[in-house]
């Protein structure tokens, strides 16, 4: 989705955002959208898988794979983004200040707070 958000310039205190950015296929856009919606030091809350963690390489390997060809998918083209720490931090600070990165479930999602 390439279309500007339905929503004024500064027009939200806070975003949240789980589980979307890693199907994200233009992130400049999606990011920069995000950022024109958030308020003068608005708030953005995120989620993603975190591609640094063993634990989540290996249940999206098996137990997760085998569910998702049970039902006629594969995990393997799921997430066109896989993120790190470290990448999502790059990402993300082009955008926006005062990122807190944080593991959460067993290290397999990271979440991140930054202010625009």
């Amino acid at each position: 989705m390439d279309q500007k958000y339905p929503f004024e310039d500064e027009f939200f205190d806070i975003v949240l955002c789980t589980e979307v950015i890693e199907h994200v296929m233009n992130i400049p856009f999606f990011l920069g959208e995000i950022k024109r919606v958030l308020k003068s030091e608005g708030i953005i809350l995120l989620s993603t898988p975190n591609y640094n963690s063993l634990l989540l390489k290996m249940l999206e390997s098996t137990i997760l794979e085998l569910i998702a060809r049970k039902r006629g998918f594969t995990r393997k083209i799921l997430h066109p983004n896989k993120y790190t720490e470290k990448r999502l931090k790059v990402c993300l600070e082009k955008y926006f200040s005062a990122l807190e990165i944080r593991n959460i479930s067993l290290g397999m999602v990271l979440f991140v707070k930054a202010k625009k």
